[in-house]
């Protein structure tokens, strides 16, 4: 038999092996490729000056990846390398519109962080949400040059790196590539493009060991609107107000997450939303001169839609003016006396039960 001393002094060792506990996991198994036996993976993240891009530099660095931050703002890359320490992440200031700014820096990483296993092409702007006959084509070029041609140029100039090292490629799109809305006309196109061209790569990267995903957020509050509206932080301000919409940190730790599976699993497409978002019915535009007559099912479905916005008002009315309705003879009577229309009190009766 084993004495208690035994027992106590083997319960100790085993505790000891997890003595780094995190979220209830062992620290070795949260961060995988950051292990005494595995050398460290390293990641270039465009667009790392704000909102996506700065929280994946801060939650890669975290799970202790060394980090390539690229952006057209030094000042901001500067502050995360201040923040997060020349050992953990460098800068690599361009602009990913410009083809020999792109060359230049790779060609001049340092040499611990040359080694790239993950390309995130965060890098995107939406310019105005005007229709399409009131847009400013500058726009439009602008978006498609940034979005469409700096994501492709720069994933063609790591594709051999990418295939050598088996890495990945997570492409950053949005629900508007799925879900067109008004106003939405070339930044949608664009992030369809991303969504595609991601799929298109995992087909010509089959047997090379090289994973893609695209990930498709919905409302997400960054600096993004405030770009999309010229700094208009009123109509930023409106969008998010008590919508609950998802955070960077969101998308940085599903991200991160992503990267961190084995290397045989593939996430194609993650679409993620706020609880708060969801899809809109279809917009139908009516000819007023002269529309033809509505069938009967069409009417009663029309006067149908009408009467339940009354019956909604009129139960506001009840819930604060309760003793009115008694003095008028019950709730029916009052939707008479109110004036709302036949069927909106049939519509009453059949929910009263």
């Amino acid at each position: 038999m084993i004495s208690r001393t035994a027992k106590r002094q083997t319960k100790t060792k085993s505790a000891s092996r997890y003595s780094s506990i995190r979220g209830g996991f062992p620290r070795r198994i949260q961060n995988p490729e950051n292990t005494e036996n595995t050398k460290r993976k390293t990641v270039l993240i465009t667009g790392a000056t704000s909102g996506f891009g700065a929280a994946m530099a801060r939650r890669f660095a975290q799970a202790g990846w060394g980090v390539i931050a690229t952006g057209r703002r030094t000042e901001r890359l500067r502050a995360l390398v201040d923040e997060l320490g020349t050992e953990t992440i460098t800068p690599a200031p361009f602009d990913v519109r410009d083809v020999d700014a792109i060359n230049a820096t790779l060609s001049s990483l340092p040499e611990a962080f040359r080694g790239i296993d993950v390309l995130i092409n965060n890098a995107g702007l939406a310019l105005g949400t005007a229709p399409a006959p009131e847009t400013r084509l500058d726009d439009w070029l602008r978006m498609i040059e940034t979005n469409v041609t700096g994501l492709v140029t720069l994933t063609h100039r790591l594709l051999p790196t990418l295939i050598e090292r088996k890495g990945l490629i997570i492409n950053l799109s949005s629900v508007a590539a799925t879900y067109p809305y008004p106003g939405g006309n070339v930044y949608g196109a664009t992030k369809a493009f991303v969504r595609q061209f991601s799929l298109g790569l995992r087909s010509d990267l089959h047997g090379t060991g090289v994973r893609v995903t695209s990930i498709e957020p919905g409302l997400a509050k960054t600096e993004f609107t405030l770009v999309r509206t010229g700094g208009d932080e009123a109509a930023s301000d409106a969008l998010y107000k008590g919508a609950d919409p998802l955070t960077a940190e969101d998308i940085a730790n599903v991200v991160c997450w992503i990267a961190s599976l084995p290397p045989h699993v593939n996430i194609n497409r993650l679409e993620l939303m706020p609880v708060s978002q969801s899809w809109a019915g279809f917009q139908v535009y009516h000819d007023h001169v002269p529309r033809r007559a509505m069938s009967r099912h069409e009417a009663d479905a029309a006067a149908l839609e009408s009467s339940s916005v009354e019956l909604n008002e009129w139960r506001n009315q009840v819930a604060t003016k309760p003793d009115t309705v008694k003095t008028h003879g019950g709730s029916r009577a009052w939707l008479a006396r109110i004036g709302l229309n036949a069927k909106a009190r049939d519509l009453h009766d059949r929910q009263s039960g």
